[in-house]
């Protein structure tokens, strides 16, 4: 119940958990976004046609959506972070599956992309910045 006095916000300092460490919320949500705008900007000088960034679905949420270039194709991509370019580590069955599923509700709440095909691609960034494009990082079937 409110007792009619403001809440004040406070920062919470988080524990480690597993070994992990944790971070700052708002440097990683802006490292993330950085990245992206990263990611989206290498991909449009290619020809790509960035239709959504962060998607939100009742399935999950799409870091960038893209139309590929010259086709009826419409680009999924996940946006990683890498060590080093080359070190692809593949995506879970349970991520391909939640990912499948984020594409098909956001593609069924577009009836102008209804009949396009599908991709699922992954964009690797290293620590210096370096993009690596993946196409078809796992298949539909």
């Amino acid at each position: 119940s409110c007792t009619g006095e403001r809440w004040k916000y406070t920062m919470i300092k988080l524990p480690r958990i597993k070994g992990k460490k944790t971070g700052n919320f708002a440097t990683s949500y802006a490292k993330g976004l950085a990245q992206e705008t990263k990611a989206s900007r290498s991909l449009e000088s290619k020809g790509y046609v960035v239709l959504s960034r962060r998607a939100k679905t009742i399935a999950g949420e799409l870091d960038l959506i893209l139309r590929a270039p010259d086709q009826n194709c419409i680009v999924f991509l996940e946006i990683k972070r890498s060590q080093q370019l080359g070190n692809d580590i593949a995506i879970s069955q349970v991520d391909q599956k939640r990912l499948l599923r984020a594409a098909d509700s956001w593609i069924g709440s577009k009836p102008e992309y209804q009949g396009f095909g599908m991709r699922f691609d992954r964009c690797l960034i290293d620590k210096n910045g370096k993009i690596q494009h993946i196409e078809n990082t796992f298949s539909l079937s």
